[in-house]
């Protein structure tokens, strides 16, 4: 997943689409819940942060349980400590926290 940094050739951004479109696609969400896709495994994560760099832009939301040594806040977990993640769609303009 190291070449993902440098994406260039069109070859490799058609890839990039077709991977993060079939995991959105394998991970989706309930069509009643905001998020697109949820309970998606960390090792997962640079290839959805590139694809929203580069194909989509998307809001990652990380989730987990309390570790040992760590006792997460009730409303989020550290990227740190989680054990999955959720993806929504970015939103802008008025709204969510812009026009408020």
């Amino acid at each position: 997943m190291d070449n993902f940094d440098k994406i260039t050739v069109s070859g490799t951004y058609k890839k990039l689409k077709v991977m993060g479109d079939e995991l959105i696609r394998l991970y989706s969400s309930h069509k009643n819940e905001l998020s697109l896709a949820k309970g998606i495994p960390m090792a997962w994560l640079k290839l959805l942060y590139q694809y929203s760099k580069k194909v989509a832009p998307l809001r990652f939301r990380y989730r987990g349980k309390s570790k040992p040594n760590y006792r997460r806040p009730g409303a989020f977990v550290h990227k740190k400590f989680a054990d999955n993640f959720a993806i929504y769609e970015r939103q802008y303009g008025s709204g969510y926290r812009n026009g408020r």
